[in-house]
């Protein structure tokens, strides 16, 4: 968020869980400002200025395609929404790893993980994101090789290092996740073990990896399970994130019909987190 000298449009949403991230995509792109989850809501700012107009019907049908719903909106008066946004972040922990901003302190004992908060996603305060994190401290020992894809700020990618992955190769279509995530990689000193592509999984190197980490949605992850089956080392493990628990039965038959096994699986709320493998 910015320091701003003209009040702000604040909107709380009800969004779809599983559509929350590409909302959040396709509001940045037309000039929201920030983004916050309060209790299971999307809160979006956008400068009162640029609500008018083509960004208006943009953004309403953005909304609209994703089924969320406003709740509330309002008019916030100018303010120093760095200080007051910065001051509402807090470390997270999950697993072994402590997520938390530049200007707070890793929780002793833990694995600290720097990411920048641009948005309130992937710095581990979603579900997802810390189910995902469990797994990669089980999954990746030293000299593993890992694909992170969609890899958003880069945290898992991060995490995979940190526990001493020789090689992680990331992959994300949205650019400005691409520039976020080399950021991250450059504040925790991890650029000598981490390559991070722009596009889809086809601009990634074809492997084969002992690991394979997705935390995107189920549609997304239903289309790349062809390649993620391509890409992995026989007995190598695919985790999986971003399905709900009512997609569970979807999501274990699809990992059959690609020729991959169940193994474990992990819950958080309403989330789900799969564990595959092929052998």
């Amino acid at each position: 968020m910015n320091v701003t000298n003209e009040a702000t449009r604040c909107f709380r949403l009800d969004v779809p869980p599983e559509q929350v991230d590409i909302l959040v995509a396709e509001l940045s792109d037309m000039g929201f400002e920030g983004f916050a989850e309060d209790h299971e809501r999307l809160l979006a700012y956008v400068p009162e200025s640029s609500w008018n107009g083509e960004t208006r019907e943009d953004a309403l049908a953005a909304m609209a395609r994703v089924g969320a719903r406003i709740e509330d909106e309002q008019t916030v008066q100018p303010e120093n929404w760095n200080a007051r946004w910065e001051s509402s972040i807090e470390p997270v922990d999950a697993g072994p790893f402590c997520i938390h901003p530049p200007w707070r302190e890793a929780r002793p004992g833990s694995i600290g993980i720097v990411i920048e908060p641009k948005m309130s996603f992937g710095t581990g305060h979603h579900e997802t994101t810390r189910l995902m994190l469990a797994f990669v401290a089980r999954l990746v020992n030293p000299g593993s090789t890992v694909l992170d894809a969609g890899t958003g700020t880069g945290v898992l990618s991060i995490a995979a290092a940190r526990c001493g992955a020789q090689t992680v190769h990331a992959f994300d279509v949205d650019r400005w996740s691409v520039e976020n995530a080399l950021e991250n990689v450059a504040a925790n000193g991890v650029t000598d073990w981490i390559e991070v592509h722009l596009g889809g999984i086809e601009v990634a190197p074809g492997g084969p990896y002992d690991v394979v980490l997705a935390n995107i949605n189920r549609n997304v992850l239903l289309d790349l399970l062809p390649g993620f089956r391509t890409r992995l080392e026989p007995g190598g493990r695919l985790a999986l994130a971003g399905v709900l628990v009512s997609d569970r039965e979807v999501m274990l038959s699809a990992l059959a019909e690609n020729g991959l096994v169940c193994i474990g699986e992990e819950r958080e709320g309403d989330w789900l987190a799969v564990l595959a493998s092929w052998s």
